[in-house]
């Protein structure tokens, strides 16, 4: 049976209802960030459906932040995900991100979801101490595969945190081990809504990869969609009520390093599985929720490919994550090490 021009026998329906999805992992802002990394710009912007700019900035070793959502406008960016879509700054260090991201942010009318919350000044902001402050790790990012390399730098990031004046807490956060399986249902569905018009019209002149990623949408039963959305609902409230003990969450950008170019599968912590699936575990979360987090380089493997840092906050907490963000930057200027060709 054809179905926008695809076939629906190429469709694995038990695998689709599951979620196992690679949803628009290859969409992510890739180019933005080897752009930034490479020092053929400043800056760039990212959009981040998925982890779309904290994936990129991690594998190359560069700053990335997804504001709170709504503190950016979204007018004028292709729409993928209405309630999942964010974008926002790629730099090369966290005082660049602090100096974008005061001169985008704000209200716009034209953006019925932009927030009227008052932009206070990032750059100024990132100066202070972290005496006090408290961080959580949550539990369940370690049940992730992680390499044994990412694992032991984002440690040392962390106690050099906890150096730093900053109390580290384990707490636990039971929903996010589903928050793969919740986001990829919902952006394979709102994408194929979102993007239906363009699937219809040219089928054929889509990459097949990107094509069959947003196809899978339409495949997928309505009461499923519904199922995760409540699924969703309650992973927000358990992150809400874990920010009402700490103040920041942290852990991993990624659980392993930078791929090889056109590589699909790759072996993360022992076990073999798709490049598409061992990305995203860390990030997906706060698309979810919708909450900021920043990801900053912490460290390289012993091959040389930079790991990075994710460090998320309450709902507007840009200045308090770009404060510690900053604070670790100049303690541990990674930033300044650029993989070897």
């Amino acid at each position: 049976m054809e179905f926008f021009g695809l076939d629906t026998r190429d469709y694995n329906m038990e695998e689709l209802y599951l979620g196992v999805l690679d949803s628009l992992g290859s969409l992510e802002s890739g180019g933005s960030a080897s752009a930034v990394a490479s020092g053929e710009c400043a800056f760039a912007m990212g959009s981040d459906s998925g982890g779309s700019i904290r994936m990129p900035a991690g594998l190359c070793g560069i700053v990335g932040l997804k504001p709170t959502f709504g503190l950016l406008t979204r007018h004028g960016i292709m729409e993928i995900s209405p309630s999942m879509d964010h974008h926002g700054p790629m730099t090369r260090t966290v005082r660049d991100c602090a100096i974008i991201l005061r001169a985008i942010a704000g209200y716009d009318s034209k953006d019925p979801d932009s927030s009227r919350h008052a932009i206070p000044d990032y750059l100024r902001a990132i100066n202070g101490g972290l005496k006090g402050l408290k961080i959580g790790i949550p539990q369940e990012f370690y049940k992730f595969p992680i390499e044994p390399e990412v694992k032991q730098a984002v440690k040392r990031a962390l106690n050099k945190l906890f150096e730093l004046g900053a109390i580290i807490k384990k707490v636990n956060w039971p929903m996010v081990s589903y928050a793969q399986t919740i986001s990829s249902a919902i952006l394979a569905v709102d994408a194929a809504h979102s993007l239906r018009a363009l699937i219809l019209k040219h089928p054929r002149k889509i990459d097949s990869s990107v094509r069959n990623r947003i196809a899978s949408g339409f495949f997928i039963p309505a009461v499923s969609y519904l199922q995760v959305q409540t699924a969703r609902a309650k992973l927000n409230c358990q992150s809400y009520d874990l920010l009402r003990e700490v103040d920041l969450l942290a852990g991993p950008t990624l659980g392993v390093p930078a791929p090889k170019i056109g590589e699909k599968e790759i072996v993360a912590a022992g076990s073999k599985m798709s490049v598409f699936k061992a990305l995203p575990p860390f990030v997906r979360p706060f698309n979810l929720n919708g909450l900021p987090a920043i990801s900053i380089p912490c460290g390289f493997t012993s091959g040389n490919l930079p790991i990075g840092l994710q460090i998320a906050g309450r709902p507007f907490s840009e200045k308090t994550i770009l404060k510690v963000a900053y604070a670790y930057e100049t303690f541990d200027p990674w930033h300044k090490k650029h993989p070897s060709l």
